[in-house]
């Protein structure tokens, strides 16, 4: 008897020895999961993911590591107000011996923290999902030393580079893949495409016609903001736009000759086929207003534009903006030592397809 009951005894210490080490293991492993649910779901959140989107991501990292609902195991995961995402996995350890002796398993829990990466703020996007060459620089430079430029289109030769043009940016990101050229940072191919981060913006209301100007010509003069139907056509006149809106309904802006175009607190929002035309040796400097329905923007057109128009911007043109261009279902081009110079605290360019040719540059957050 006193034999059966040690047996009994030293059985039950093995049982305890060998199951304590399994949940050890177990609590190892649950800490590499969580570790690396909570990395995934971070890089999701940095990528625009949705609040599901991040969940999904870091749930599926924690099925690889073999913790799933189906293996008793729950995760859940929160993105936190400081922009982290937090991961908790909660799983049931494993019993072998010590269930003989009537001994509950315990649920092993593990969480993580991951902050979102110290990526760059984009600064030049471009919308088009899938045709090939959706920006394309031919002779040009784009220099963005501060920020990322994002290509979406998935197509093998999305992002084109030749005749000696070049791209500085602290990131450059083509979902599909890319062709020639000179970039300061090696390209990152495969990222995932960028959501519109403006999709959710209402343009104003335009109301009815106001102004119809045709031309304004050798002088110097001031417009006041309102709705201007047809083109507003300026050829070597010095033009200061007063704060505010301006509508262009079925027109836009046609700039020629010497002129000089500036105003501080404007903002352009192009209706129908209203589109830019800046040609011949212009100076351009628009700063946007920082209140109202258009603050942040430059240019933008409005939800129901015509499609496959361009916006030119040509020649000797010296042009500088703070805020938003915001064009996403068209081609913007620069040609012919255009220059877009812009030292501000923002400017971003969200458009369709990007061409530039002949020398031009676009110079973005200096």
């Amino acid at each position: 008897m006193l034999m059966s009951m040690m047996l009994v005894g030293l059985f039950g210490f093995v049982a305890l020895a060998v199951d304590t080490s399994v949940w050890y293991s177990t609590k190892r492993r649950l800490q590499t999961a969580v570790d690396s649910a909570a990395r995934a779901g971070a890089h999701e959140l940095d990528r625009g993911g949705s609040i599901d989107e991040v969940a999904a991501a870091g749930t599926a990292a924690a099925a690889r590591m073999g913790f799933t609902s189906a293996n008793g195991a729950s995760v859940d995961i929160e993105v936190r107000e400081d922009n982290s995402v937090r991961a908790v996995i909660r799983s049931q350890a494993n019993m072998y011996f010590a269930r003989v002796l009537g001994a509950t398993a315990p649920t092993l829990s593990a969480s993580a923290a991951a902050a979102v990466p110290n990526t760059p703020p984009p600064c030049l996007t471009i919308l088009e999902p899938s045709n090939s060459q959706a920006l394309d620089i031919d002779k040009a430079k784009i220099v963005a030393p501060t920020c990322r430029i994002q290509v979406n289109s998935t197509s093998s030769e999305a992002m084109k580079i030749a005749g000696g043009a070049t791209v500085e940016a602290a990131q450059i990101c083509v979902t599909g893949n890319y062709s020639g050229g000179s970039t300061s940072v090696p390209v990152e191919i495969g990222c995932k495409p960028l959501a519109d981060p403006l999709a959710a913006w209402v343009p104003p209301d335009p109301g009815p016609c106001e102004f119809s100007p045709n031309s304004i010509s050798e002088t110097t003069t001031t417009l006041k903001p309102g709705v201007y139907c047809k083109q507003i056509q300026i050829d070597k006149a010095t033009v200061t736009f007063l704060p505010g809106i301006y509508f262009l309904k079925n027109g836009g802006l046609k700039v020629q000759g010497d002129s000089i175009l500036t105003g501080k607190g404007v903002a352009f929002l192009l209706i129908g086929d209203s589109k830019i035309e800046i040609e011949a040796k212009s100076v351009i400097d628009f700063v946007a207003p920082v209140d109202g329905p258009m603050a942040g923007f430059v240019f933008a057109h409005d939800r129901n534009p015509k499609a496959g128009l361009e916006h030119k911007f040509v020649a000797h043109s010296d042009i500088s903006y703070e805020g938003a261009v915001y064009l996403p279902k068209h081609y913007v081009t620069y040609q012919g030592h255009s220059t877009s110079s812009n030292i501000p605290p923002f400017t971003t360019y969200i458009v369709g397809r990007l061409k530039m040719d002949g020398q031009s540059e676009l110079i973005l957050n200096k």
